[in-house]
């Protein structure tokens, strides 16, 4: 009774385990594998009680509290609790515990081997991701010439001065207290290819006359179908070119898109079969600081 009343203040246990506690279970290469290694006492004869916060008491089996909760929402997310034991005398003692845990968002990154391009003077979205790395934990940066920018859903908008052929993003991740990197990518800078001209969408060939004539007529510059972003070009200039009492006549917008009332005149007083030219059509500049030369449009009036 004597030896059990010294001992009564003192936790016993029937169980020893050995537990090793990474600091993280994802590794860069170059980086290092850190872990906690040590013995783990277990009573298997009394439960503890685990408490977690926001959660509640949580189950307990053979001494070892079973954790399991949804991984709602990505990010890094902190987990406080504390382990509740009874020592032989009754006297309960509480140890507090604090761990973290990362959620990813299922993704994968299909990047072209042969398309890597940004466009000069437009935004160009980026998406950066890097398997087992919160986003949060990425550290993008682009060379000389450009700027990366990130959005609120997590993107990124790529800008290149248009005198650059080439800039470079390095992704660096943050392990510890180090910056690992994780890629550098190369990408190409093309400028914005130049959009094309139409009168009442058409290039070329026979045209109704009132098509020509109505009032607000102009020259559009679109761009091909299939290019992504959406930009937009307006005509700043243009000449037109027929013929009245055998001489060529010429007349010039200078100021807009829109055909001038001279050269509505001269369309309507054309007969049917003669050709109407439109030349040197240009652009004002585009979002690369560069006016485009469109070439001509030539028309035979019904």
């Amino acid at each position: 009774m004597l030896y059990d009343l010294i001992h009564a203040g003192q936790f016993r246990f029937d169980e020893v385990t050995a537990r090793i506690v990474p600091e993280s279970r994802i590794v860069m290469q170059g980086g290092r594998f850190e872990a906690d290694v040590f013995v783990a006492a277990i009573d298997t004869r009394q439960d503890p009680q685990v408490f977690v916060d926001g959660i509640g008491r949580i189950p307990v089996s053979d001494g070892v509290g079973r954790l399991r909760m949804a991984a709602s929402s990505p990010g890094t997310h902190t987990i406080n609790g504390r382990i509740v034991v009874r020592s032989p005398a009754g006297v309960e003692t509480s140890h507090p515990f604090r761990t973290q845990y990362t959620v990813e968002s299922p993704m994968a990154t299909v990047s072209p081997t042969r398309m890597n391009v940004f466009y000069a003077g437009l935004d160009n979205p980026v998406s950066i991701a890097a398997g087992g790395v919160p986003t949060e934990s990425l550290v993008p940066e682009i060379s000389a010439g450009g700027t990366l920018t990130r959005r609120s859903d997590g993107s990124y908008i790529v800008t290149v001065d248009p005198d650059v052929r080439e800039v470079n993003i390095t992704v660096r991740a943050r392990v510890g207290d180090r910056l690992e990197t994780m890629a550098v990518s190369p990408f190409r800078v093309l400028r914005t290819p130049d959009p094309t001209a139409y009168i009442a969408g058409q290039r070329s060939g026979r045209i109704p006359r009132q098509l020509l004539t109505r009032p607000q007529t102009i020259i559009e510059a679109r761009m091909a179908e299939d290019f992504v972003f959406d930009l937009r070009y307006e005509v700043a200039r243009f000449e037109m070119l027929t013929e009245r009492a055998g001489e060529i006549r010429r007349e010039r917008q200078d100021n807009g898109n829109m055909l001038t009332s001279e050269m509505i005149s001269l369309i309507a007083n054309a007969r049917s079969g003669q050709t109407v030219t439109f030349t040197d059509i240009w652009t004002r500049p585009g979002p690369d600081g560069r006016e485009r030369n469109l070439g001509a449009l030539s028309f035979t009036i019904e």
